[in-house]
């Protein structure tokens, strides 16, 4: 025996046992269920065949792992005084947060991307200071930056990868005990450029 479980609750005349074979070797293994009454006498039994699956053909190797530009994907081009960084096809052009991301000579923002926290019933608008490039290669880059408006301050950080894709993370931070009203991260896109938008 490798393994066994018991139950001896019966929900709807249903129960259910789980049988830990996590560390079961893989292989070809008998199945075997007992059912005892309340006097622990034996009132059926089946049997079946399990079969326990090794690992999958791709565990522990390192395909797609290797940082190299794929084609026909081209090298990111980064140019730190604009603020502007592209690939293939697209340019993404970063202000306070992003002020535009044009592709294949579409403009799909019709204004940047805002950060507006409301204190005290007043609406303030974060603004970001110098962004910095962090570090930057053919495939991959990064960039950074901050601001501040009363009394919050926040750092941004963007992501790009070569294909387009972008990640991006913003901290908030308060200096002193602040109650904020609302917090809104904002943008508006062309008409026809959010067909495919949704709302949660």
């Amino acid at each position: 025996m490798v393994s066994r479980g018991e139950t001896a609750k019966f929900v709807n005349d249903v129960g259910v046992c789980e049988v830990p074979v996590a560390d079961v070797p893989e292989g070809d293994y008998d199945l075997r269920a007992i059912l005892l009454g309340s006097s622990n006498e034996e009132i059926g039994r089946a049997a079946a065949v399990f079969h326990k699956p090794g690992p999958p053909v791709w565990s522990g190797n390192t395909l797609g792992t290797e940082d190299r530009l794929l084609a026909p994907w081209t090298p990111l081009l980064v140019d730190a005084r604009n603020n502007t960084v592209e690939c293939w096809g697209r340019r993404y052009t970063f202000g306070t947060l992003l002020d535009r991301v044009r592709s294949a000579g579409e403009e799909l923002l019709a204004s940047p991307v805002t950060l507006e926290a409301v204190i005290g019933g007043k609406p303030a608008a974060l603004s970001c200071g110098p962004w910095g490039v962090e570090k930057s290669s053919p495939t991959r880059a990064r960039l950074r930056g901050r601001g501040e408006a009363a009394g919050l301050s926040f750092a941004v950080q963007h992501d790009l990868e070569f294909d387009g894709y972008t990640w991006t993370e913003l901290a908030i931070r308060a200096g002193m005990p602040v109650h904020v009203d609302e917090l809104r991260l904002t943008w508006s896109m062309p008409k026809g450029c959010g067909a495919a938008a949704g709302r949660a």
